[in-house]
């Protein structure tokens, strides 16, 4: 829920920012990303408790991009978190996510 309401406080900013005269407000994708599985490696002991933490994260995402009327993707339907550190994408990672939105 914290997460969801600093992201809330950023997509307020961006939207309420003085722009140009005329211009739009920027559209905006919220991507919630894949949950944390088990830190592993040398930045375990940072995250750890993270995969507990992070669960419904896609969620309150969800709701937040509803209330302030922008598109929202949740990355976990195609891809996971690293296998090497159970935390970040991996390349394949990255590849299959790019793949998926040229695809759209």
């Amino acid at each position: 829920m914290h997460a969801a309401q600093g992201i809330k406080a950023i997509i307020s900013a961006i939207q309420n920012s003085p722009i140009e005269p005329n211009m739009p407000i920027p559209p905006i994708l919220l991507v919630a990303t894949p949950l944390i599985t088990k830190p592993k490696g040398q930045i375990a002991p940072k995250f750890a408790g993270g995969a507990e933490k992070c669960k419904g994260l896609a969620n309150e995402y969800q709701t937040v991009s509803k209330e302030m009327h922008c598109a929202f993707f949740d990355a976990a339907s195609v891809i996971t978190s690293s296998k090497v550190d159970g935390i970040h994408l991996d390349h394949e990672q990255h590849e299959v996510l790019a793949r998926h939105w040229q695809n759209k």
